[in-house]
């Protein structure tokens, strides 16, 4: 009888020697107001970035400028979020994580805030906007074939002065097409046009233009 006892107060003594390796300072999070507007900003411009990941937009310089003002808007009001949502929670992560860590990600925060901000904003809203308008247009250029050694991405590329401000900056030629097509080649590329900028979509080759490149190059 005696040993059973001496066990279960083992037992007993182990069980609280185990809840009391957990912090004693660690304090329940406190939310902050207007979580839900921010939260819901976040996920749109989430899947803002994800549209403009599925496309190729190239934003004109009215749309670039406008954007980019925007963005520094939202990413202020965002910061300031976090900044309050910090200050109501300040030992939130104590006992958690290294204080390397936590200032690390505070200050890498507002840089993944503008990122996600400007691409969300400038190539997503903007392209968005312009598959609503869904006018055809046309725009002619001359692209350059460029090889880029990468692991990830594109290798066959087709550079031009018309896709310098797109997202990607290039268009990926198939390899069997990029192989047989001269250093310069004319296009025409074909999308939908909007006050936002152009959303391309297919590019037709200009032979008869590309083949008077030489001589234009001479004037």
């Amino acid at each position: 009888m005696v040993k059973k006892r001496k066990k279960s107060v083992l037992k007993h003594s182990a069980k609280l020697d185990l809840s009391s390796t957990f912090p004693s300072n660690a304090q329940s999070f406190t939310p902050p107001r207007f979580r839900k507007t921010f939260l819901s900003l976040f996920a749109v411009q989430a899947l803002l970035l994800l549209w403009a990941l599925g496309n190729h937009f190239i934003p004109n310089a009215a749309w670039l400028s406008l954007g980019f003002k925007i963005n520094i808007v939202l990413c202020l009001l965002s910061n300031i979020f976090f900044i309050y949502s910090a200050w109501l929670n300040p030992h939130a992560l104590d006992g958690t994580h290294s204080t390397l860590k936590k200032w690390f990600g505070l200050l890498l925060a507002p840089v993944l805030i503008y990122f996600l901000g400007y691409f969300s904003v400038i190539y997503g809203a903007g392209d968005l906007m312009t598959h609503f308008k869904n006018q055809p247009a046309m725009m002619q250029d001359v692209f350059e074939k460029k090889y880029v050694e990468t692991r990830k991405g594109c290798k066959t590329r087709l550079n031009g002065e018309s896709l310098k401000n797109g997202l990607p900056k290039h268009f990926c030629a198939k390899p069997e097409i990029f192989e047989k097509l001269p250093p310069r080649v004319a296009v025409n590329i074909h999308g939908l046009q909007s006050a936002f900028g152009f959303d391309l979509q297919t590019i037709e080759f200009d032979w008869f233009k590309t083949a008077r490149l030489p001589a234009l190059d001479e004037h």
